[in-house]
């Protein structure tokens, strides 16, 4: 088991809620050490998809089907239940205000 956690971030067709979200991630320290994936539900907003593009170069984005947060939660840490003993699990709506 990896020892860091799985940090999964759950966006759909809104670019600003994810850049805001990103930008306060690389801004402030975790205190721990940490995978981001980025599930995306779906997204067919032409500016949302270019961000995933350009994320995907130093994140995971992994594409789940458009339906309840549980469901892409329960997606994500199944996919990656035998790589991880910790998972923390958001959606874009969020944004990190301080270190620690």
């Amino acid at each position: 088991m990896k020892n860091e956690i799985l940090f999964t971030l759950v966006t759909r067709n809104n670019v600003t809620l994810l850049q805001n979200y990103i930008t306060s991630i690389k801004q402030y320290d975790a205190g721990f050490p940490y995978r981001l994936v980025i599930a995306d539900n779906l997204s067919t907003d032409t500016k949302h998809l270019d961000l995933l593009n350009s994320l995907s170069k130093d994140y995971t984005i992994i594409t789940c089907q458009n339906d309840r947060a549980e469901v892409t939660y329960e997606t994500i840490s199944s996919k990656f239940k035998d790589e991880y003993n910790y998972f923390f699990f958001s959606h874009d709506d969020c944004v990190v205000h301080k270190d620690n």
